[in-house]
């Protein structure tokens, strides 16, 4: 039997890739890196995974990492949106910057939410598959001094909530 594909997010370090790093024992693994290609190098030399240089806020790079992923598999059996971002510098919600704000939602929820959408796709083609989405605390506790990312993580939750009613009825569950 074929081992299952897979695309795991954020996947050169921390949570992605100890993700990615448990995944490639049962699963081909894609892992997604932004900046760095030593530490991406370094899980592909550890677990044989895949990499791909992505970052999930540029549509472009959302669309190239799928057109490789279909380059390399026949299926996608699962997502694991990782990928994810604190704003540069912690300031008060009151002195926080439209640069910042706009930063910090593009990379954790524009870009996981249309990533998902080209997945799921992906997936309804076959009635199968599995989505997951990382989010944090910060997405139901407030904290003033990172109001972006509590905006951006609560957003995200409520990405989790319509895609798992949307594509439940067709086989593709969402986590």
């Amino acid at each position: 039997m074929p081992k299952p594909n897979s695309i795991v997010t954020g996947a050169s370090r921390g949570i992605g890739r100890a993700i990615a790093t448990e995944l490639a024992r049962t699963h081909n693994v894609i892992g997604t890196y932004r900046r760095r290609l030593d530490q991406a190098e370094s899980l592909r030399a550890e677990t044989g995974c895949e990499i791909f240089r992505c970052d999930v806020s540029s549509r472009a790079d959302r669309e190239a990492l799928l057109a490789f992923a279909r380059e390399r598999f026949e299926s996608l059996d699962l997502l694991v949106n990782n990928a994810g971002m604190a704003p540069r510098e912690r300031r008060d919600l009151l002195e926080a910057t439209e640069e910042s704000f706009d930063e910090v939602l593009a990379t954790n929820l524009k870009g996981p939410h249309f990533l998902t959408q080209q997945a799921a796709r992906w997936m309804v083609e076959r009635g199968d598959g599995r989505i997951v989405f990382v989010t944090s605390i910060s997405a139901y506790t407030a904290s003033v001094n990172r109001g972006e990312d509590c905006v951006s993580k609560a957003g995200l939750s409520m990405s989790v909530a319509l895609y798992a009613e949307r594509l439940a009825p067709v086989g593709v569950k969402v986590f």
